[in-house]
């Protein structure tokens, strides 16, 4: 009872709820004294076992292997073979730990001897476990071999059933720091911990067996979602009865998850937590390793802010008082690995190396491995740049570099770095030539040209490297770091090897883009608007961004503008395609030719059960989200579904679908010629050789062109603020005299389109950045405005334009459309002050359901649930009130509605808040639209405002209406008078009334694109009244998405 209560405190140490020295030192005081006790009795099988235990609680091998000795000594006779033996191969063990040579040296005569012994009595496990602690503290194989070595002893405890030992052995395999290079094996030997935790119904093991899968996946692109799905729900419910130092533990990981997504602040937050949790208990390595945590997160957030700002400064400051405090405390509690590793920290960021370079060499062991030194070697580097000592720097990293390749093998990530370390200063070296010399000889001129290519030769051997690791982020940094050198190399080589370094590059950077695209895609979209905001952090990195930026720059230095426009296209809208992708229809006919192969109807229900398993509560998400990824890769392997993987992957293909468009077009009397797509590159604020924007015109059968223009960015910002930035009461500045002065003071973006484009061409305009401010459609062009002169839509990208067409009822991924006329016209103004206004708009509505027959809802009936009822059913909507367009958080944007509450009865107009009800951006991103055409309407202020994140990726009423199945939204991209609403959708309407009168054949199509630009023209040239002239009036209408709505009796 004795042993078996100080093994229940020591285990409540380990796990932080008690001082853990302390509980150790008391421990094995008593368990020796009970030990010699039993011992002096001949009681040798418990004194036996208990010294198993005893030794478990000393420190220094030497101690440990005293007392075995002394306790061998007592095993005369034959009967206690078995104890003998097992009291050597801890012996062995102890030896293998020892940095006494003397003691290392009598390791392998224990191994033989404890061997022959359990051979003697046929023990089950013994010399499994003998070859464990030989792998285990080998000093001489490399990890990935190690690990590879660990998996194999797991075989062999699961043939003897020693799931105890199996386990331990799996998480030690587990814990070796590169095991990069056998990706899919660490995956298989996750599965088996889970498996096994399952099985032995360890709650502790299960969680370990979850942080240990959520941090491998959380260094592969491929599975950043799976790491945050999987622990998310742990993190936020986990039990009361965790241990700390397990909760502080999870804690951790979380933060290094959220810093993959970089939400800096969430990551700063749970590593805060962590520091919390690990101080309620008393492990102290759990504070310290908490701390260290938190120190990363502060520095990751200073680098979000300008060098040397107030708020890096204050970021940098926070990180190096916290690094610095624990590495005193670490030295007080002996905490060495601790220390280092926060001492090599802040030498990377501090100014003064050198006193941090000579702390950490102190403490390292006087024998230390060439693999050992590598960070600081890292350090000495860093001091000697910043003293700009070039060529001892380089030295430095070169002789490392050498010692490093003599080492029979070494961890890939370990080489990379070294590579990258050399090729920095190699391309140092170049620089200082550069700049020591403005007219160089000749053989400076060859010793200079000679550092740059070897700093090539280095950064592509190390991104080579890194690409054998599945650390994603650093093959990404590598792949941009290969491209800045490139960059300097294309400036003194002839333009032909010029070309030849840049198409070579472009195959690594697509290489690199897939990973981009991986980590995207591993946020499986089965959670709607969640799933879309995380992929909207991983679209923002801006290690992301720089890749597709880079893309275009090389593609555009090719001159291939068919290229460039690709690689544009690839880095617009890619988290809101996605979500949209997820909802793509699959056809009718489609469905029943699958349904007649056993085969893939097996493979399609597999990936259902899984999807459905992934929504399930504690569950393995990323077991889970692994095993979906095979179904999938088998799914597209079968060539019966191959349909299926085109529809899916429309996300990433720009070609829109051959019969779908065709289908759409014919229906609206234009040919493939008429279509074009335009496109505008802003390069970045960083880019000093092509500030320019450079716009793109791009038709269906892949040609396209480019043309460089003589605006900048920045004269658009200015223009974006002298138009839309003015004092509150104030008359908006479109709306003056000049306002259509002003608009055209933006010509020059598309007056280029004449030389590319007719009369009557469709145009699709899928602006980048700040352009999504501007009314592109209503910039002139051969004295009117491009809306008049052709049919115009936007479209975020040419991917999500697919998948309108693909989703709407105009060809095979269209589902039967119900043959009654559902159209649906909402009339909501309850403004107590404006009851003039309000009566205009009912009876205005009134009107439009004569032009188009439809069901109208005024006033209090228009309220959330009866919108939300209505739009399940309708085909088009017409809406006319307020929206509110949130800037702080663009989720909280949304048309208002009514609470049911009339508020002109009973006097409840003092009373301006009653009445009122909101549909948010979230509520629309959770409707249900029927599937096919789908046409809104919505006249009301800013209702087309967007927030564009990084990447193009729009947030608001528009991306929420279409993400809920609509085809085309008709738009308010500013503020506008309820009168001129009221205008434009009357003329609006009889142009729609008209286009259905006039289609012979049947399907009554809409050309939503002609009948705005019809309607528009009117409004600009007076007709509609003069006082809606301006260009306030008019340029605020546009259309996102599709140009035509398929027609009101559609069945296919």
């Amino acid at each position: 009872m004795v042993s078996l209560y100080w093994k229940i405190m020591v285990a409540a140490a380990f796990h932080g709820l008690l001082d853990e020295w302390a509980t150790k030192t008391t421990a094995l005081t008593t368990i020796s004294s009970l030990r010699r006790a039993l011992q002096a009795m001949d009681r040798l099988q418990e004194a036996s076992s208990l010294l198993q235990f005893e030794i478990q609680l000393i420190k220094t091998p030497e101690d440990a292997i005293q007392r075995l000795q002394d306790f061998l000594d007592t095993l005369h006779s034959d009967k206690w073979d078995t104890e003998r033996a097992l009291t050597l191969a801890e012996i062995f063990k102890f030896q293998l730990q020892s940095f006494d040579h003397t003691i290392l040296a009598k390791a392998e005569d224990t191994f033989k001897e404890a061997r022959k012994l359990f051979n003697k009595v046929s023990h089950t496990f013994g010399n499994i476990d003998l070859d464990f602690s030989r792998i285990s503290f080998n000093r001489t194989i490399s990890a990935e071999e190690k690990f590879v070595q660990m998996i194999r002893l797991v075989e062999r405890y699961f043939e003897v059933s020693h799931y105890a030992q199996m386990m331990m052995c799996l998480t030690t395999a587990l814990s070796e720091p590169a095991v990069d290079a056998y990706v899919e094996q660490v995956k298989h030997a996750i599965e088996l911990q889970q498996q096994l935790a399952d099985e032995m119904g360890s709650e502790m093991m299960q969680n370990a067996a979850l942080v240990r899968a959520a941090g491998s996946a959380n260094l592969n692109a491929s599975e950043y979602g799976f790491a945050l799905k999987a622990l998310q729900p742990q993190y936020t419910n986990l039990p009361e009865e965790v241990d700390p130092k397990s909760h502080s533990l999870l804690a951790i990981t979380m933060s290094m998850i959220y810093g993959s997504f970089g939400s800096n602040m969430e990551a700063l937050k749970a590593a805060e937590e962590s520091l919390k949790i690990a101080k309620s208990g008393n492990s102290y390595k759990a504070c310290s390793d908490a701390a260290f945590i938190l120190g990363l997160r502060r520095l990751a957030i200073s680098e979000q802010y300008p060098k040397k700002s107030a708020e890096d400064l204050k970021w940098l400051s926070s990180a190096m008082d916290i690094l610095k405090e624990w590495i005193e405390k670490d030295s007080t509690n002996d905490y060495i690995e601790g220390e280092i590793q926060k001492c090599v920290l802040v030498g990377k960021w501090e100014n003064l190396r050198k006193p941090w370079i000579d702390r950490v060499k102190k403490l390292l062991p006087s024998q230390t491995d060439v693999l050992k030194r590598s960070e600081v070697v890292d350090l000495e580097v860093s001091m000697l740049m910043r003293q700009e000592n070039f060529s001892e720097s380089s030295k430095l990293s070169t002789d490392y570099l050498n010692d490093l390749n003599q080492l029979p093998s070494a961890p890939p990530m370990i080489k990379a770095q070294a590579y990258s370390r050399a090729a920095l200063q190699a391309w140092l070296s170049y620089r200082a030539i550069l700049s020591e010399n403005k007219s160089l000889f000749a053989e400076e001129r060859l010793q200079a040209t000679t550092q740059l290519w070897s700093a090539l030769d280095l950064a592509n051997k190390s991104l080579q490297l890194w690409r054998q690791t599945s650390s994603s982020e650093l093959i990404i940094r590598s792949t941009l770091a290969l491209g800045s050198l490139l960059s300097d190399a294309i400036i003194v080589t002839s333009e032909n090897i010029s070309r030849e370094l840049l198409i070579g590059f472009m195959d690594e950077l697509r290489k690199t883009e897939i990973l981009c695209d991986d980590m995207r895609q591993s946020v499986i979209p089965i959670e709607g608007l969640t799933s879309l905001m995380n992929k909207r952090l991983l679209v923002a990195k801006d290690s992301s961004l720089k890749i597709y930026n880079l893309g275009v720059r090389i593609s555009l230095h090719l001159k291939d503008p068919t290229e460039a426009w690709t690689w544009l296209q690839k880095g617009k809208s890619r988290a809101f395609s996605d979500s949209l992708g997820a909802k793509q229809l699959v056809p009718k006919e489609l469905l029943q030719r699958i349904n007649s192969d056993q085969t893939a109807c097996d493979l399609l229900k597999t990936e259902q059960k899984y999807l459905d398993a992934l929504n399930e509560p504690g569950v393995n998400h990323i077991l889970l989200a692994r095993e979906l990824a095979s179904v999938r890769k088998r799914i597209e392997a079968y060539p019966p579904l191959a349909e299926i993987t085109r529809i899916r992957n429309r996300t990433l293909n720009l070609e829109l679908g051959p019969e779908s468009v065709d289908i759409a077009l014919s229906r609206t009397n234009l040919s493939r010629q008429r279509v074009k797509f335009v496109d505008w590159y802003v390069p970045p604020s960083t880019a000093e050789d092509n500030s320019q924007i450079i716009c793109f015109i791009r038709e269906l059968d892949g040609r396209t062109q480019s043309k460089q223009l003589s605006m900048s960015i920045t004269h658009v910002e200015a223009w974006i603020s002298k138009a839309f930035t003015y004092p509150d009461m104030a008359e908006h500045p479109l709306h003056k005299k000049t306002g259509n002065r002003l608009l055209q003071e933006m010509n020059s973006l598309v007056d280029w389109l004449t030389d590319y484009t007719e009369e009557g061409d469709l145009l699709v305009l899928s602006p980048s950045g700040q352009l999504n401010n501007i009314p592109l459609h209503a910039l002139f062009l051969d004295k009117r405005p491009l809306i008049e002169r052709n049919l115009v839509v936007y479209a975020s990208s040419a991917a999500i334009l697919s998948q309108c067409l693909d989703r709407c009822a105009t060809g095979r991924n269209c589902e039967e459309q119900n043959a009654k006329e559902t159209t649906a016209f909402f009339g909501v103004y309850e403004e107590p002050f404006y009851a003039d206004e309000r009566s205009l708009i009912f009876r205005h509505i009134e009107k439009l359901s004569t032009l188009l027959p439809g069901q109208v809802l005024l006033g209090p009936e228009v309220t959330k649930s009866g919108f939300l009822e209505k739009s399940s059913a309708a085909t088009w909507l017409h809406y006319h009130g307020h929206a509110s367009y949130c800037k702080e958080d663009v989720l909280q944007s949304s048309l208002i509605l009514s609470n049911g509450e009339d508020i002109f009865e009973n006097g409840n107009q003092e009373n301006p808040r009653l009445g009122i009800d909101k549909l948010s951006v979230v509520d629309m991103f959770n409707t249900a639209i029927p599937q096919g055409g789908v046409h809104f309407t919505l006249i009301a202020c800013e209702s087309g405002a967007q927030d564009l994140a990084p990447g193009d990726e729009p947030l608001g009423i528009i991306s929420a209406l279409l993400h809920a199945g609509a085809t085309s939204v008709l738009g308010c991209q500013w503020p506008i008078k309820s009168s001129a609403g009221r205008a434009f959708s009357e003329a609006f309407y009889n142009e729609v009334k008209c286009m259905r009168s006039d289609a012979g054949d049947g399907s009554q199509t809409i050309n939503l694109a002609r009948a705005l630009s019809i309607t528009v023209g009117k409004m600009r040239r007076g007709e509609l009244g003069e006082h809606y002239k301006q260009a306030y009036c008019w340029a605020s209408f546009a259309i996102h998405g599709l140009w035509l709505f398929p027609g009101f009796n559609c069945t296919v």
